[in-house]
């Protein structure tokens, strides 16, 4: 559970930074109207952004989740 969590947090906070840059730089392009005509957006690239986010996300929760998993359930609520 800690794990998914961790994974969705850092989904939404990638997919939160995608939308807005992306927005971001259609609107300095749209600023630019003489110079710049055109707007590339790397699709592929933002996906491949979107996958190591999530694989961040997974590899930064597995220490804190490994660690839960040995606890004692009632040992663990006793102390708090």
């Amino acid at each position: 559970m800690i794990r998914s969590e961790a994974v969705i947090i850092a989904l939404f906070g990638a997919v939160t930074g995608v939308i807005i840059g992306t927005a971001l730089g259609v609107a300095f392009v749209a600023s630019l109207k003489p110079g710049i005509t055109e707007v590339a957006i790397p699709f592929a690239r933002l996906i491949g952004f979107l996958v190591l986010s999530a694989l961040l996300g997974l590899g930064a929760a597995s220490w804190p989740a490994r660690r839960a998993a040995k606890l004692d359930v009632l040992a663990a609520i006793a102390t708090e």
